[in-house]
């Protein structure tokens, strides 16, 4: 009745009339939907029971299920199953829609997807066990193409897909016949052999050419650009993003880029290379109107030959259509894993020109003797004719040494037909080489000319490296020695220029972390810029070189619940980006291993991808990244190098019992999806590195473990001109902008390659210190260790080979109180190790002197209002109990990619309390207290120097897994710098750092909506951002403290002490703003956070709370007008 009166207010409204119409013609539309769908006829039947018909219609296998797994059921129990279920239909009328009818029986609970041509009609087809299930879904005319349907149903949820009966109905009945399959499951090897390419040839690029005044120019710089390709264009800068510069492209549509250009009259005659050093994805380029190339896949050097299409003495116009949302861009997931499209011309594009005879390419790589001190360096150039004629070219080789000492000379000379190349294999023997490893990067230069008919070139000077790479056994070995690899993980990315790069942006992350004593980088996900590899065999780095390939058949991609990785169709995609990315830096010394994929699912594509690459690389291993234990995504692939990622800290022992060196590709993952705990505690990544080093040292004690590489390097944040944050957002030991975060300091220390486990340092004995020598190739004895103790220094001289442990002793002059500090440098200077200690003497004169100039007021207590007295007059109400939950929230929205635009909320819930005066304890001062979190009993104990001792015991009511608990005061704001004294995890920290063991933090609260300020570099270290708790310095846990005090610009100090030294009593503290209010928490337990990538390494600390358990601890708090900030 009440509907029917609102439908009728409804009518009466006019501008309702049209809402009426609608909804009469959808009813009758209804009505002759239901008159069609009653007159359906059986077109095609696709049954089970009739296996041979069946298999003219697709591709399946046929599994009898046992009786006792469908319960009751007793129909018939066979069913189709598959990874994907594909049927292909022909025959269909045309511009008439057809239904499917499917019966469905399944064994256990599942869930199916269904698509026709590509577009999902089913996206949550519910099976339960023994249940046999019949749907039919009408597909629309538009979704038939040529009268041909191609069904393919998926397991959303479960092992497989499975099917009993498929049914094709039609208006008219007519027969329909079975598609024309494509066959990809079981292609053969004479199929997959005809879709390989060769290695691609990249031509040096020239420094001096004949005749030639300037051979190479730059044509990066301001373009035209039109984002339809129709024409209307604006400004736009090469390289970078077009995203980045806030353009948009229609999806799966060619923008157009446009400039001109001048062609030197002195290059007639030459061939005219235009290079493109990296276009996402697919290309094509005209020059002057004339097709001149193209390519497809993003992040690698390619050239394309433009010389027949350019013109002399006039504007050159060069036209460059690029495809927004390619395959190849699916299959590299770069626009997915980026959260935004990624395209456009991202990296440098240049032109030059080189002689008709020229190299074509160059390639070299070291052999060494058994004693590993002489080396050979192999040299191979391709040289090309592109010529009309023969021609006969002579090959100058030099190679000289760093300091530009010619070693050795070569030459010689080879007749080349019109069109041909040929390969040219040089030698040259080193005496006493000076070896390329990341400790001593030592660079020699291949000098080459070409002359042929007049014409010489001389390209670029090449970098070599003289260094030997093997694998024996499950190990690594470079120059005769085992590596150990203690790496990070590196994207490419700028907040304001997103995946398109600066060389001095490339030059200085590798700086940046060469300082952190990284010794290897993986380029996830996808090969790096030119310049990065540059820095990195300039100042010592070991590369992982990653091809553009990502998520083959891995949940993350979505894209593989429509294709199949087994598809021969997608073989070219899956070898096509390492050969290229092989051709184009293969001469790169700081290259160690490739890989070939990323969190990808082995398959014969991926052996027959691994083959190929091993034709023409047999000096480096390749990896593929896939997970070499247990059942998740692990298809056993057969890479030179086994792979894991994110394994835990328990089964070490395994970890050498691969028979191949096993790579954790990527493992503790910084904290970063649980967002929630972040913004309330920045104090959960100063944390992180205390397991981390745990790890590290497991990561030692195994030889078959290669290392592993940190996740990540660098944060993934895109600020998008549109006004909007995307990326997966802050998980690297740097920020976006280049500032480094409380996890970089942690990684330096973890990753030091002068690993001290014990320091002993006392008046009139020698220092000794127990240590490992965490190199890979120097000796302690090539380092300079330098120890300094109040105003006395020197070094101490130490021998011990890489990888070994040993006790270094020295007598050196040593006083009690005073501080000692060791600092190891390596051979270029590089500090690589510092460890500072205390001069130890009496535990007893070392806190007699601490407490020596600290003076107390006391502090009273209200018992009646359960108030704390201060001074002044100043009351504040007793600490109420908090237990703070685990909380993972704030993280991953959906495949890729996190929601960052605006601030998470905080997670700092304090319950309702009420303390009551205990009344039956006349001889204690105590209070009962009740709230949501259960009861509790509080004492305050009064202490001869004024200040008061308080214990505490809280039933807890319900289950509860804490990362913190304790009691939280409630402050004035006035109280607004914090002041510390803590032990710390590590024996020294920069001034800028959170986690340094004594120092003041100011509020600072700031009220903002956004994580990040949008589209600005912030001008001030990453202690000092802020949120409207305070600054990451003031809100972040002081762990193990010794003292901390909240005080007020007047001078008034809260002070909070543990009651004793012993660990089972230590305390933290947590300070944050709320509003008019500050809370300072004393936590009698701190664990870390509960990201799901890195919580499991706080296992073995997690303290569950179990219903009417209790937490009970005890703490110091004063008013003490000096709070002992210097550290012990």
């Amino acid at each position: 009745m009440f509907a029917s009166y609102q439908a009728l207010q409804i009518l009466m409204n006019k501008k309702c009339l049209h809402v009426l119409l609608c909804l009469l013609l959808l009813l009758a539309e209804g009505k002759a939907y239901a008159d069609q769908s009653s007159n359906w006829k059986t077109a095609a039947v696709i049954d089970v029971q009739d296996p041979v018909e069946a298999a003219k219609w697709g591709e399946f296998e046929i599994y009898e299920f046992p009786g006792d797994s469908v319960g009751s059921y007793k129909g018939n129990r066979n069913v189709f199953f598959g990874n994907q279920l594909e049927f292909d239909v022909e025959g269909l009328p045309d511009g008439r829609e057809c239904c499917v009818v499917g019966t469905f029986l399944s064994e256990k609970p599942r869930i199916l997807t269904l698509d026709g041509n590509g577009t999902e009609f089913e996206s949550r087809l519910v099976l339960e066990k023994g249940l046999p299930v019949t749907r039919s879904w009408v597909i629309p005319s538009s979704r038939l193409y040529g009268g041909k349907l191609s069904l393919t149903i998926r397991a959303a949820s479960g092992p497989n897909a499975v099917l009993q009966k498929l049914e094709i109905q039609t208006a008219d009945g007519q027969a329909l016949r079975p598609g024309a399959r494509r066959k990809f499951r079981e292609a053969t090897h004479e199929e997959l052999e005809n879709l390989v390419i060769p290695l691609p040839s990249v031509t040096p690029r020239p420094q001096t050419v004949s005749g030639v005044k300037i051979p190479m120019m730059s044509l990066n710089g301001t373009w035209e650009f039109s984002p339809e390709g129709t024409g209307t264009f604006r400004p736009i800068q090469v390289p970078g993003e077009w995203k980045m510069q806030g353009i948009d492209v229609p999806a799966k549509s060619f923008a157009l880029y446009r400039r001109s250009f001048d062609v030197p009259e002195d290059w007639k005659g030459k061939r005219i290379k235009l290079r493109f050093d990296a276009v996402h994805a697919v290309c094509e380029a005209f020059v002057n109107g004339k097709k001149t190339g193209g390519h497809e896949g993003g992040f690698v050097p390619f050239e394309l030959d433009i010389t027949p299409a350019v013109s002399f003495g006039k504007k050159n116009v060069l036209e460059v259509r690029v495809q927004s949302e390619s395959v190849a861009d699916s299959v590299s997931c770069i626009s997915q894993y980026a959260s935004h499209q990624v395209g456009g011309i991202i990296r440098k594009v240049t032109l030059f020109a080189v002689p008709e005879v020229h190299l074509a390419s160059e390639n070299n790589w070291t052999t060494l003797d058994a004693s590993f001190k002489n080396a050979v360096l192999h040299y191979t150039a391709e040289v090309r004719n592109d010529a009309h004629a023969e021609r006969q070219a002579t090959l100058s080789v030099h190679l000289k040494d760093a300091d530009g000492r010619i070693i050795a000379s070569r030459e010689q000379t080879v007749t080349l037909s019109a069109g041909k190349t040929e390969p040219l294999d040089f030698e040259f023997v080193v005496h006493d080489a000076h070896l390329w490893t990341s400790e001593t990067p030592y660079l020699y230069t291949v000098e080459s000319m070409l002359q042929s008919n007049g014409d010489s070139i001389s390209p670029k000077p090449l970098k070599v490296g003289l260094r030997q790479i093997k694998i024996n056994g499950n190990r690594l070995i470079v120059n005769g020695l085992p590596v150990k690899l203690m790496a990070v993980n590196r994207h490419e990315i700028h907040p304001l220029r997103g995946r398109s790069l600066t060389p001095e942006l490339c030059r200085e992350d590798a700086l940046l972390f060469k300082a952190a004593n990284v010794n290897a980088i993986r380029t996830s996900h996808y090969p790096p810029s030119e310049e990065f590899l540059e820095a990195c065999d300039e100042i010592g780095l070991f590369v992982e070189c990653e091809a553009a390939v990502c998520w083959i058949e891995h949940h993350a991609s979505p894209i593989w619940k429509k294709w199949d990785y087994l598809n021969a169709r997608y073989f070219p995609y899956f070898l096509r980006p390492g050969l290229e990315m092989l051709a184009a830096y293969r001469n790169h010394p700081s290259i160690l291993f490739w890989s070939l994929a990323n969190e990808s699912k082995w398959s014969p594509l991926w052996a027959k991808v691994l083959q190929v690459f091993k034709r023409y690389e047999q000096t480096r291993p390749c990896a593929f990244h896939d997970q070499c234990w247990g059942g998740f995504n692990n298809a056993h692939s057969k890479a030179d190098i086994a792979n894991y990622h994110y394994p835990s800290e328990n089964n070490s022992d395994a970890w050498s019992k691969k028979g191949r060196p096993v790579w954790f590709g990527e493992y503790a993952h910084l904290q970063c999806y649980n967002r929630r705990e972040l913004a309330t505690d920045p104090g959960i990544q100063e944390d992180w590195s205390r397991p981390l080093q745990r790890m590290v040292d497991l990561m030692w004690e195994e030889p078959g473990c290669l290392g592993g590489a940190i996740w990540n390097g660098i944060d993934d944040v895109f600020h998008l001109p549109d006004g909007n944050l995307c990326g997966y957002g802050h998980w690297g030991v740097i920020d976006a902008w280049r500032r480094e975060k409380p996890e970089y300091h942690g990684l330096k220390m973890a990753y030091t390659p002068f690993r001290v486990f014990s320091l002993r340092a006392e008046e009139g004995l020698p220092l000794r210190l127990f240590v490992q020598n965490r190199q890979n190739f120097l000796n302690l004895k090539d380092n300079r260790i330098i120890w300094e103790s109040g105003s006395k220094s020197g070094e101490l001289k130490a021998e011990l080979a890489p990888h070994a442990k040993g006790e270094l002793r020295a007598d050196i002059p040593l006083k009690t109180g005073e501080k000692l500090t060791v600092t190891v440098k390596d051979p270029q200077g590089r500090e690589i190790a510092r460890e500072t200690a205390v001069v130890g003497g009496s535990a007893g004169e070392i806190e007699k002197k601490d407490r020596s100039n600290t003076k107390s007021l006391p502090v009273g207590v209200h018992a009646d209002k359960a108030l704390l007295v201060l001074e002044q007059g100043l009351t504040i109400p007793l600490p109420v109990p908090m237990v703070l939950v685990l909380n993972g929230e704030g993280g991953i929205n959906g495949p890729a990619g996190t929601t960052l635009s605006n601030e998470v909320d905080a997670f700092t819930p304090i319950g309702d309390w009420t303390w009551m005066r205990d009344m039956s304890r006349n001889d204690e001062i105590a209070f009962t207290g009740r709230g949501k979190l259960g009861t509790g009993l509080l004492k305050l104990v009064p202490q001869k120097d004024g200040r008061m001792l308080i214990r505490y015991m809280v039933k807890i009511n319900e289950d509860i897994n804490p990362r913190q608990w304790g009691l939280v005061f409630t402050l004035p704001h006035s109280f607004d710098t914090i002041s510390w004294n803590r032990q710390s995890h590590w024996s020294w920290y920069p001034e800028h750092q959170i986690g340094r063991p004594a120092g003041s933090a100011k509020a600072n609260p700031v009220n903002r909506k956004e994580v990040e300020i949008l589209g600005v570099k912030p001008g001030n270290v990453w202690k000092d951002d802020s949120n409207k708790l305070g600054t990451n310095d003031f809100r972040s846990t002081k762990m193990n403290i010794r003292a901390v005090s909240l005080s007020t610009p007047a001078g008034m100090a809260l002070t909070v002490a543990p009651a004793d030294r012993q660990a089972r009593n230590a305390q933290s503290v947590r300070a944050w703003v709320d509003g008019k209010q500050v809370h300072v928490l004393v936590a009698g337990f701190n664990t870390g956070g509960a990201d799901g990538f890195f919580g499991a390494h706080y296992s073995a600390e997690r303290k569950p709370l179990k219903k009417g358990e209790t937490i009970c601890s005890e703490f110091i708090v004063g008013q003490e007008t000096t709070c002992r900030l210097k550290p012990e």
